[in-house]
Order: C-alpha cells, then sequence, then structure tokens
C-alpha cells in the first residue's frame, strides 16, 4: 500500500491512531480498533490511481460519468474483503473492511449525477441506490468508531485554515450525520459514548492542525530595523 497507494496509507494510519485513542476512551478493544484502521482500506490498492487521496493518476477518472466513478469506489470494499481472504485475514478484521462503510450514499456523485441529469426525467435516470453502499453496518463499537474515524480524517483534509472551531463542527457534524442516518443503529454506542470518541478525535486532529507561529518576513524585519534602530540599508551586521 505504501509503494502503491501512498495517500490511502497515510489516511489509514490517522484513522488507526484515532480509532485508538477513541476506543480507549469507550473501554473498546482499542488494539483491534487500531488493526481495523490499518486494513479497512486495502481494497483501494487495486485502483489507487482513481482516488484523490493518491492523487488521480488513472485516465479513466477523466471519461467517467458520476454512475460508473461511484460503482468503482464502491467496489473498493468488495475488493478488499477478497484480497483479506486471500491472504488469510481474521474475519474480525475482514469485518472493518465489509462495514467501515455501512450503507452510507456517495453524495458527492450522487449529487453530481442529479445535476447532470434532466429535472424532469430525473427519478427515472438516477436510482440513489446506486449511489450507496451495500453494507452491513457496523455492529460492533469498533467498527463504528473506524468508520466515523474515516470520514472524519478524510473530510478535514478538505478544511481551508483549519481552526479548533471549524474543526469541533466537522466532527460534530459528521458524527450527528451518521447518527441521523441510522449507520450507528447496531454498534452498541451510547450518546455518552460519542461525546468522548468525539472528544478524542479532536485532540489528535488539533494536534496535527495546530496553529502554527507566522514568521516574519525578511522585509517586515528590516523596516523595523530602520523605524526602531535607525540602521542604514547599508549597514552591515558583524
Amino acid at each position: 500500500m505504501i509503494i502503491k497507494a501512498p495517500g490511502t496509507y497515510n489516511h489509514s494510519l490517522m484513522v488507526a491512531n484515532m480509532a485508538e485513542a477513541a476506543c480507549k476512551e469507550i473501554g473498546a478493544n482499542h488494539m483491534l480498533a487500531r488493526v481495523g484502521g490499518y486494513y479497512h482500506d486495502i481494497g483501494k490498492i487495486p485502483d489507487s490511481g482513481m482516488y484523490i487521496e493518491n492523487k488521480i493518476t488513472d485516465k479513466r477518472a477523466r471519461t467517467l460519468g458520476p454512475t460508473e466513478y461511484a460503482r468503482l469506489i464502491i467496489s473498493h470494499v468488495s475488493n478488499g474483503v477478497r484480497i483479506a481472504e486471500k491472504d488469510g485475514l481474521p474475519e474480525s478484521i475482514i469485518d472493518f473492511i465489509k462495514k467501515h462503510h455501512g450503507e452510507s450514499t456517495m453524495t458527492y456523485f450522487y449529487h453530481q449525477a442529479l445535476e447532470q441529469s434532466d429535472q424532469a426525467t430525473a427519478a427515472e435516470k438516477i436510482r440513489k441506490r446506486d449511489f450507496q453502499y451495500p453494507g452491513p453496518k457496523p455492529s460492533t463499537q469498533e467498527v463504528a468508531v473506524v468508520m466515523l474515524a474515516d470520514a472524519i480524517e478524510a473530510a478535514s483534509r478538505s478544511l481551508q485554515e483549519p481552526t479548533a472551531e471549524k474543526l469541533k463542527g466537522l466532527v460534530s457534524k459528521i458524527v450527528y450525520n451518521k447518527l441521523n442516518e441510522g449507520e450507528l443503529e447496531n454498534a452498541n454506542l451510547t450518546m455518552s459514548d460519542l461525546k468522548k470518541v468525539q472528544r478524542a478525535f479532536l485532540r489528535i486532529l488539533n494536534g496535527i492542525y495546530h496553529t502554527r507561529i507566522e514568521y516574519p518576513t525578511k522585509s517586515e524585519v528590516e523596516y523595523l530595523e530602520n523605524r526602531v534602530l535607525g540602521k542604514d540599508d547599508d549597514d552591515e551586521d558583524y
């Protein structure tokens, strides 16, 4: 993965770190969640150039319509299960690959398809189920936490100038959406658990996107030198 899909590899490391931290907070199997995070996206390896985190290099990306592109992206789940079974991974890890998207909808491609379709006949041409993952939904705390970490880590990369407030809003929004869509209904997570999960995610995300000091430019330093110290441009430092 690190050779063929380096962006997916880095994403998976982050998901594993986030999932492990969150599962520690709620008393779930944090080591299982960490390993599940490592392997959840192995199905992206065969078509790595179609995924934005690896920089889209596959020529098919320019020719596929939203429905076909969505179908290919969705196939990374079945591809991952096939690879895992071939390589003898245990069922507990295959569970993460199979369920980390649950029955969620690929809203980007679904929206794109609706936009491209004639509104009068959109219902006939576009079927929402073509843009939905086949499931099943997560049935354990660990898989559900990886699902949330996966969605949140990916979305955090699209934030412009991320701040603590933006990250908090993003995490809350994604957790709420998953709840509202029923994706967590079989995962045995309480509202108290979800608050702890969100705090753990934010602790890691804030550590990554922490505010950096904005260093002054050379011209700004020279301007202040001239004004405060009366230093001429021709002065030399010894």
